[in-house]
């Protein structure tokens, strides 16, 4: 909220109301903070900044705060003396995919002797700002709120993007994949983007190159399959950090609100799939077994990571459990409250130790 002298965009004088979404950290060099008071939001909340920092020196930086993003990007900096330069204005072409190109950098990483691309991203699962209005609308439960944000350490970034391995590209928190022969699921995530907001399909994926047919096949500039997998890895060396034609615009599509909530929705189907599993050799389902928000994200983290193992990985651990509570009811759903947190707290130690994963590291 501005009191005293207000201006157009920018307060130099304000009492905090709200969250900090640019700057924050007082006047320097440093990539949240800034001496200018005027910058430019566009519809995606992407803040832009034209800034003289530290002040009473001749370097100017363009910086750009992504939406949700807690700190700035660099975008291009200069130096000059004219004392009287002002500069005020900021100019964004929505249509233009440059801007994806240049503002997302991605470094080398090896594989199997080939190196391919790596970005991480920023913007994390827990962070996704979208809850309360899904909440509030029905949407989502505060329950499917807690387990999804509960596993978040575990999963990718919303807005990660690698070309590296065995696939040709990986994507989003769950890291879906286009696979080499096409019906990967990423291909058939951006599928039903296209069908649910076709809009927003055409300005994020085709009008930057990307496009997916209905046979769930991606493609950028007409190249699929093996073909795009090789490009996509060109001129990738050791130690490099730069652009990517085709990567960047992938990243700003799927960073973007409308593929974000497509993801937390994706995220939330899996989920009530999850539930519903029998583990082998039982007649309960997950969701008899496992009660709390801890049980069914380890369940729901497994099936992101290695959906085939989970009915068998849950059943070993019931065996397991079983064989030394031979007295347990066999029925989940008859466990007293006392028994429940100790019956449950023992099978998701035993199951949570030893399920398959794909990575080590989780």
């Amino acid at each position: 909220m501005c009191r005293r002298n207000g201006k157009k965009v920018g307060c130099p004088f304000y009492e905090q109301t709200g969250q900090v979404v640019a700057g924050g950290n007082g006047g320097g060099p440093a990539l949240n903070q800034f001496s200018t008071d005027r910058f430019y939001v566009d519809d995606s909340q992407n803040i832009y900044l034209l800034d003289q920092s530290p002040p009473n020196t001749c370097e100017w930086r363009f910086l750009v705060w992504p939406a949700n993003s807690s700190q700035a990007r660099l975008i291009t900096n200069f130096c000059t003396n004219e004392a009287s330069l002002s500069l005020h204005d900021v100019l964004v072409s929505p249509d233009d995919c440059s801007f994806c190109i240049s503002n997302n950098r991605f470094t080398a990483v090896l594989y199997k002797g080939v190196y391919g691309l790596q970005h991480n991203g920023e913007i994390k699962l827990s962070d996704y700002t979208g809850w309360l209005d899904l909440v509030n609308s029905g949407k989502a439960t505060k329950d499917e709120k807690a387990i999804i944000s509960g596993m978040a350490v575990n999963e990718g970034n919303l807005d990660s993007v690698q070309a590296y391995d065995s696939v040709i590209v990986s994507a989003g928190a769950m890291q879906k994949i286009v696979s080499i022969s096409g019906g990967g699921e990423f291909e058939v995530q951006v599928y039903e983007f296209q069908q649910e907001n076709p809009q927003a399909y055409n300005k994020l994926f085709e009008k930057c190159g990307w496009s997916v047919s209905p046979r769930k096949i991606i493609s950028f500039k007409g190249k699929t399959g093996s073909i795009l997998k090789k490009y996509l890895r060109e001129d990738s060396t050791k130690g490099s950090n730069g652009e990517s034609e085709a990567l960047g615009p992938l990243v700003c599509a799927i960073s973007s609100p409308e593929f974000q909530l497509k993801q937390i929705k994706d995220f939330i189907t899996r989920l009530h799939i999850v539930l519903r599993i029998i583990p082998d050799g039982f007649n309960y389902t997950i969701a008899d077994y496992f009660k709390s928000h801890l049980g069914q994200a380890t369940a729901l983290d497994q099936h992101v990571n290695l959906p085939a193992a989970v009915k068998n990985n849950v059943s070993t651990a019931l065996n397991n459990f079983y064989k030394k509570n031979a007295n347990a009811p066999k029925n989940p759903n008859n466990w007293i409250v006392e028994q429940r947190s100790t019956y449950e707290r023992e099978i998701l130690e035993d199951y949570g130790l030893h399920r398959t994963m794909t990575d080590p590291e989780k």
